[in-house]
């Protein structure tokens, strides 16, 4: 016996030393991401162990902050199931900072995905959830994000709103890398709105603050300012920038750009430099976009060999792209199994040593503070029931009529239907508690939507008079949006609540409104 309390004692403080370190690296990753050490937060991710984790904490932080540096590193985006997991959790512990962050990449990685209805549910409840925090970054990332998902979607109204706010957040906190990107974003929406000249207007202002901006992004504002210059046919400031933005970085867009003058100027050897030397220096991605510009550019010139060799390879990189993604999302699926596999028996080990008579304690005080919470609320049910089935019974006695055989029938019946209506409204009312909570129907079926309108007529019964004389034929679904609307619940919320996109809630409330009498 004392042997085993000795080795009870070791695992636990073990176990005690592996979470408060496998902690401390993570906080560090997470001030390392905040201070923009990319590389650095990288690095010093993959050195943790993914297997130590000895709580569910520990292991969805990571995961989230592996998913920021994936997402900031401009590395390929192959799944949402991740960052969902991660959302899911911290809807659940109600972590709001940690949720607002997670919403965020949550947002932007299903735009990438090409999940637009999704991503801007997911920014809007990012957005609401930040006016609870006075955290600036956080109200200025997610501001980005809803400006770039509108100004993809040609919503230049909506961009133009976000761009300015991205702006008035970074002139508050005083970011001049901030403040160079919300100058460079509000150019290209103006840009977009044909107003040319408050286009160049914020461009330009972009070129003090160059110096301010990391190194690895310095390229895209030059180019853009290039862009800009090559719009309104200044060939020769386009090609300076455009110059610039190159050698600070060969990213494809400016190497394309770039390129394109080489070409018109009959420099096609210049061109191929410029091509070669930028698919030397990035991924599987840009390189498509370059042979891609390659094969446009050729063909116009008349090198139609050329041409077809770059749509070649073309081809073979988007094979490439299809097994790589393929390749990752296998390798992910088998570490997330390992994964869970090795935290769940660290704490199968924890919980047999230490926990069985505190967990017996526990559940036996559970049991009976259940057990009186359950009479207590059958109490009250049956309350309700028996009053009701009293008052029917009531009413055919004052009528006068020949309707003993109905009362006796209703009196026999009544213990069989009390009995299955309280266990009805028990279930309701845990389900109407839960939506108050936050919470949401992912995992709800038939009966739980049946069991909370059979509560709701006990909350409100005077709506379903209502749903009676205006609607027709109302499933339980339609009744549910309906009974969601009455409690108050915006559509953000509604949306939230059913998992619905935009268009799938729009959809709802047309068959709702066909069934109008």
């Amino acid at each position: 016996m004392r042997k085993l309390l000795n080795l009870i004692i070791i695992i636990l403080l073990t176990a005690c030393s592996s979470h408060e370190t496998t902690r401390r690296q993570l906080l560090t990753v997470g001030s390392l991401l905040q201070e923009g050490f990319l590389d650095s937060a990288q690095t010093m991710l993959a050195k943790i162990n993914s297997g130590s984790f000895s709580n569910t904490d520990d292991r969805v932080y990571f995961d989230l902050l592996g998913t920021i540096v994936e997402y900031r590193l401009y590395k390929p985006v192959t799944t949402d199931s991740v960052i969902d997991r991660c959302v899911d959790y911290y809807v659940k512990v109600g972590d709001n900072k940690k949720l607002c962050e997670a919403f965020y990449y949550q947002g932007m990685i299903k735009y990438l995905l090409g999940k637009t209805d999704e991503a801007i549910v997911c920014l809007k409840q990012a957005e609401q959830k930040v006016r609870e925090s006075d955290d600036m970054s956080l109200k200025h990332k997610i501001c980005y994000g809803l400006l770039s998902v509108n100004y993809s979607t040609a919503n230049y109204n909506l961009a133009l709103d976000y761009a300015r706010r991205e702006l008035f957040y970074s002139e508050q906190s005083g970011n001049k890398e901030w403040i160079a990107h919300a100058y460079n974003h509000l150019s290209c929406v103006y840009a977009k709105i044909g107003k040319k000249d408050s286009a160049i207007y914020y461009i330009k202002k972009v070129l003090p603050y160059i110096p301010f901006v990391a190194v690895e992004t310095q390229s895209y504002h030059l180019s853009n300012i290039g862009l800009y210059y090559l719009q309104i046919a200044d060939t020769a400031k386009a090609k300076e920038y455009l110059i610039q933005s190159y050698r600070a970085k060969p990213i494809p867009e400016t190497s394309n750009l770039l390129a394109g003058i080489f070409i018109a100027e009959n420099k096609s050897d210049s061109a191929y430099c410029v091509w070669n030397a930028a698919l030397g220096q990035c991924g599987l991605e840009g390189r498509l976009k370059i042979k891609e510009s390659m094969a446009e550019n050729l063909y116009k010139i008349g090198h139609y060999k050329e041409a077809d060799c770059a749509m070649a390879e073309m081809k073979s990189i988007k094979d490439s792209l299809a097994v790589l993604r393929q390749t990752n999302e296998v390798q992910r699926l088998q570490l997330d199994y390992d994964h869970n596999i090795a935290l769940e028996k660290l704490e199968r080990i924890i919980f047999y040593c230490l926990t069985g008579l505190a967990v017996f304690l526990v559940v036996a005080a559970f049991a009976i503070t259940y057990y009186r919470c359950r009479i207590k609320r059958q109490s009250y049910s049956m309350e309700l029931l028996v009053n009701d089935y009293k008052q029917r019974i009531s009413q055919l006695e004052a009528s006068g009529k020949s309707m003993s055989q109905e009362m006796t029938e209703l009196k026999q019946k009544l213990s069989d239907v009390e009995a299955r209506k309280i266990d009805e409204l028990v279930a309701g009312k845990l389900l109407y508690e839960s939506i108050q909570r936050g919470e949401t129907t992912a995992r709800w079926n038939k009966t739980d939507f049946s069991n909370f309108i059979a509560y709701y007529h006990v909350v409100n019964p005077a709506i379903f008079e209502y749903f009676s004389s205006r609607y027709d034929n109302l499933s339980a679904g339609n009744m549910f949006l309906l009974i969601l609307q009455d409690m108050g619940y915006d559509n953000d919320n509604i949306r939230r609540i059913l998992h619905f996109s935009p268009s799938a809630l729009r959809v709802a409330r047309f068959r709702i409104k066909n069934k109008l009498k």
